[in-house]
C-alpha cells in the first residue's frame, strides 16, 4: 500500500472521531502542524483500532489529551481496569476537593461506559 493512501485512510479516520467538531478538528489540526512531515509519519505509521468515538470532553484540554495519546503512544492503551481505577481515583479527589458539578461528569462518564464505582 502506498503511504498517500494510508494517510487518506488513516485521516478519514480522525475525521470520524471529529464527527460534529469542525472546530475541534481545525484546532486539532493547525496545533498539530498537520502538513508537517512529522505528523504525517505518525499518521502513516498508526493503526486505528478499537477506537470509542463516544467519548464526552469536559474542555479542549481533555480532547487533545486523548487524541495526542492515541497517536504519540499508540501501543501505550489502557486497559479497563487501569481506567477503571483512574477514574475512580479522580472521583474520589474530586468529592475531597468538593468539586462536586466535576465530580458529576466523572460519575455520569462512568455510568455511561458501564465502569464500576470501586469501594473505597
Amino acid at each position: 500500500m502506498k503511504d498517500k493512501d494510508k494517510i487518506y485512510q488513516n485521516l478519514i479516520e480522525i475525521f470520524k472521531l471529529f464527527n460534529n467538531r469542525p472546530y475541534h478538528l481545525v484546532k486539532y489540526l493547525t496545533d498539530n502542524n498537520a502538513f508537517d512531515d512529522s505528523f504525517i509519519k505518525k499518521i502513516i505509521n498508526h493503526k486505528f483500532e478499537n477506537i470509542n468515538v463516544d467519548i464526552y470532553f469536559k474542555d479542549i484540554t481533555q480532547l487533545n489529551d486523548y487524541f495526542n495519546s492515541l497517536i504519540d503512544n499508540p501501543k501505550k492503551q489502557k486497559t479497563k481496569g487501569e481506567i477503571s481505577i483512574e477514574l475512580n481515583q479522580k472521583l474520589d479527589q474530586l468529592l475531597i476537593d468538593e468539586k462536586y458539578e466535576e465530580a458529576i461528569y466523572v460519575r455520569d462518564y462512568m455510568n455511561k461506559n458501564n465502569i464500576r464505582r470501586l469501594p473505597g
